[in-house]
């Protein structure tokens, strides 16, 4: 029985590493939300981002750097989210 539940967590903890490893390569590949360019994406780059929802990076190619969610759409809560996701981190 004791072994039965040795092999269990070791299965769970392999399982969440990997859970893990798949977010952060995720996260990787997708474009950095940096969106004032400092190599940071803090509070200000989410600023620039809320300020900025509702334009189009299509019609308004001032906006392109904004659209992080890649979706050739508006400005809106789907980059918000990026930029929020990777807080504190650096590109």
């Amino acid at each position: 029985m004791c072994n039965k539940m040795v092999k269990l967590k070791g299965l769970v903890f392999v399982f969440l590493a990997v859970l893990v490893i798949i977010n952060f390569a995720s996260n990787i590949s997708a474009l950095c939300p940096d969106a004032n360019t400092d190599g940071n994406v803090n509070v200000i780059d989410l600023a620039i981002v809320i300020f900025n929802q509702g334009h189009n990076p299509v019609t308004e190619p001032n906006y392109a750097h904004l659209d992080f969610d890649e979706s050739g759409g508006m400005i809106n809560w789907d980059d918000v989210n990026r930029v929020i996701g990777r807080m504190g981190g650096s590109c």
